[in-house]
């Protein structure tokens, strides 16, 4: 045999994120490329066609964590070139022949705990003659968690073939039909009835001639990670045919389907490229800030090439891999020897054409820097996160509330909304502070990390009042490697190994009056931000020459970020304020004045979130103050 479809199911997972690749033994692992993406918490199911080493086995490869793996097999097929042995692959217009939500195809009823229902699939929508037939199977908001079984009628129940969560579930599958040209869908749950959906994509030939040869290739074809998000309710173009030697006629795709980083809940739509619209059918239901990966054999349209449909409200993240191809009716498969998978040892294998998006193969979906063998993780426990608050003078600054919060909660559109708080501490007598982080973390939190590699990135904030009430502020952004033990990650990793802990000035948080309008073009070409951009011997880009304020007027010498209507508060003690926000107000100006400070930080391909200008705590009229 050459290649052997499977379910595969991912369950009692440990990691926080992590995905199984699939290979022939013997061969070399392919990258990059993944079968099934899962969580610890919820067991994980998909469908998969994988080649076979000459030795009669499969490679499995677990990026993280631990996880058990069950495989189960629904069939074979042949490793003569050109063979006419039964299992040709026919693809039909994709078609829903089951919704027991609303009567089609079946009666309009869950289906009892337990409980079993017989679909008729011989003869509907186009398929006939078959031995077993591909669908995508989709279990509708079912509560919680549990398994569907769908097998030959008349047959043994087998194993589950879809592992569903709690939430929308859909995983394309290949079943056997049995008698009468039915086959049977069983609910393992014994809690509770469930609807099921049934999307036929096409069928196995059960006679010893017709239907397309399959040919194994994975690779890569799409990755937006590396270029441009899918947006809401759009489709992108995928290039199949002209790649790893597939003619641009062919009958069928194998593509294991990835969606993360969703903004909203929605589903994908997957069809031949051409003037044809998307069919009523869905594949890879997905939730927002969640990664799941479905499987599909779908039929290529204009040029060898699929179209997928981004079906929700938000932007998603599209990885798109290749398993294989089915030939035309039988016609030898062409592959060409000289196209070979990407060496693994490579930074950037290089572009696959795909359409209107352009892909370059990345890092899979949960994937970080493989740890070397002289920085494997091996940390446990809560991650801590520390420092120290001063004035500008450099005293210590203490008993002033601190409050640490996930500066990746901002949103990626640039609309304002409140980063979520990670927790509160108090400064000590030599300023000093720390916080431990919960473990678990609460699941918004635990979502930003898992999205950037184990990694949550922070913003500790203190502020207080000096004598004459003007507010004193200091921000210091870092960085907790949240990952550990069995969940551990390089970047999580790297980031508990750096435990320098960061001395933040505390400075006045208000507006100067030395600059009353916009600077003018002369003002800016005598800045020493401009006198660093000019100088051609500064091929680094080193600011650290830069002055951390600057007046529009003065020379350098009495630029100071602390003196503010000819008060220096340097030496300012900041004392703790009576409440969380100040509830008194004082009107410090009222002209619209020009003062900028930027700041951005990322950690390896984490959002990024930037602050600019000072935000001055004062409000017109009596209205409480807000602090930003």
């Amino acid at each position: 045999m050459s290649a052997v479809s499977l379910d595969i199911s991912a369950v009692n997972a440990t990691s926080s994120g992590s995905y199984l690749e699939m290979w022939a033994d013997g061969t070399t692992k392919p990258y990059p490329g993944s079968v099934i993406n899962f969580s610890s918490g919820a067991d994980t199911s998909n469908s998969a066609i994988a080649a076979v080493g000459s030795d009669g086995k499969i490679s499995v490869y677990n990026s993280s964590g631990t996880v058990d793996v069950i495989v189960s097999v629904n069939g074979y097929f042949t490793s003569a070139a050109g063979a006419t042995s039964p299992g040709g692959y026919v693809p039909v217009d994709a078609s829903r022949i089951v919704d027991t939500r609303d009567g089609t195809g079946a009666p309009q009823a869950k289906i009892a705990p337990g409980g079993t229902l017989n679909v008729q699939v011989d003869g509907v929508d186009g398929v006939t003659d078959e031995a077993s037939f591909y669908a995508n199977i989709t279990v509708p908001s079912p509560g919680s968690a549990g398994t569907l079984y769908a097998y030959a009628t008349g047959a043994a129940t087998g194993q589950p073939v879809v592992n569903y969560k709690s939430v929308t579930t859909s995983q394309g599958a290949v079943i056997p039909v049995g008698t009468g040209g039915q086959i049977t869908l069983k609910n393992g749950s014994s809690t509770q009835s469930v609807n099921v959906i049934l999307d036929v994509y096409g069928y196995f030939t059960e006679a010893p001639s017709g239907g397309g040869v399959f040919t194994a290739i994975q690779d890569r074809l799409l990755d937006t990670r590396t270029s441009t998000a899918v947006a809401a309710h759009s489709t992108v173009s995928v290039a199949v045919g002209g790649n790893d030697g597939i003619p641009t006629t062919f009958a069928a795709a194998v593509l294991n389907l990835t969606a993360t980083s969703q903004e909203t809940s929605g589903y994908l739509q997957v069809w031949g490229t051409g003037p044809t619209n998307p069919p009523g059918v869905s594949v890879d239901n997905f939730q927002a800030a969640t990664t799941t990966a479905d499987q599909v054999i779908v039929q290529p349209g204009t040029q060898g090439a699929v179209s997928i449909y981004n079906d929700s409200a938000g932007t998603i993240q599209l990885i798109v891999d290749l398993q294989g191809w089915f030939s035309s009716d039988q016609d030898p498969a062409t592959p060409d020897p000289t196209d070979t998978a990407p060496d693994p040892t490579a930074s950037d294998p290089g572009p696959k054409p795909s359409g209107a998006v352009a892909a370059s193969p990345g890092p899979m979906v949960g994937d970080t820097s493989t740890p070397t063998s002289s920085s494997t993780p091996t940390a446990t426990g809560a991650a801590t996160v520390a420092g120290t608050f001063t004035n500008a003078a450099g005293t210590p600054q203490q008993n002033l509330s601190v409050s640490v919060t996930a500066i990746d909660g901002a949103p990626d559109d640039g609309s304002e909304a409140q980063e979520p708080v990670v927790g509160t501490t108090t400064t000590g007598t030599d300023g000093t502070w720390s916080l431990t982080l919960p473990d678990p973390l609460p699941s918004t939190l635990q979502a930003l990390a898992d999205a950037n590699g184990g990694v949550l990135n922070l913003a500790a904030t203190a502020g207080g009042s000096a004598s004459d009430g003007t507010f004193l502020i200091g921000t210091d952004f870092l960085s907790a490697g949240v990952a550990h033990g069995s969940a551990s990650t390089a970047a999580s990793a790297e980031v508990r190994a750096d435990t320098t802990a960061h001395t933040t000035p505390m400075h006045a948080d208000t507006v100067t009056t030395d600059v009353d309008n916009a600077p003018t073009d002369a003002q800016v070409a005598l800045s020493a931000a401009q006198r660093v951009a000019n100088d051609p011997g500064n091929v680094t880009e080193d600011n650290t020459d830069l002055p951390t304020w600057q007046s529009a007027t003065g020379g350098i010498s009495t630029m100071s970020a602390d003196t503010v209507n000819g008060t220096d508060y340097s030496s300012a003690t900041a004392t703790p304020t009576l409440a969380s926000c100040v509830t008194s107000a004082q009107t410090l100006h009222t002209k619209i004045v020009y003062t900028t400070v930027g700041e951005a930080h990322a950690y390896y391909d984490s959002s990024s979130t930037s602050t600019s200008g000072r935000t001055p705590h004062v409000a017109a009229g009596p209205a409480t103050p807000t602090t930003g």
